[in-house]
């Protein structure tokens, strides 16, 4: 038979077994509500986060679609121009006098050519079409 003090661990012990079960169903329970509690509080960020994402592009498209919408169309352009009349600086057809300085384009780059002249620097240094000498 065992003594008085070994009598109590053993009763202690087996309180401990018998209370094992039901530590491991509350930490379960514990677990649970804590997972649930943060799967939700998560889900309300996201969610959150979602509609702010959704309304910065709604409010974008509403701002083109105003946009799009406050633009005057082809014709009313037309007869906008058409009721204000030629404009000053507006071509009236026929010859302009051209106050620059001529282009050289290619007549140039075939006479540097033709001459023997070195190429221009200009893109790349070479002539369109001509052939090395």
């Amino acid at each position: 038979m065992p003594s008085p003090i070994e009598r109590r661990h053993l009763l202690a012990a087996a309180e401990l077994l018998d209370d094992l079960d039901a530590q491991s169903q509350r930490e379960r329970l514990m677990f649970e509500d804590g997972y649930r509690a943060g799967y939700e509080a998560g889900h309300r960020v996201g969610q959150a986060h979602a509609e702010e994402d959704m309304r910065l592009a709604w409010a974008e498209l509403a701002r083109r679609v105003r946009g799009l919408a406050s633009t005057p169309t082809y014709d009313e352009l037309a007869r906008r121009r058409a009721a204000a009349g030629p404009r000053e600086a507006e071509y009236q057809g026929g010859p302009v006098e051209w106050e620059g300085a001529p282009r050289l384009g290619r007549r140039r780059a075939h006479e540097r050519v033709r001459t023997g002249a070195p190429p221009s620097r200009r893109r790349g240094g070479h002539v369109r079409g001509a052939v090395p000498g």
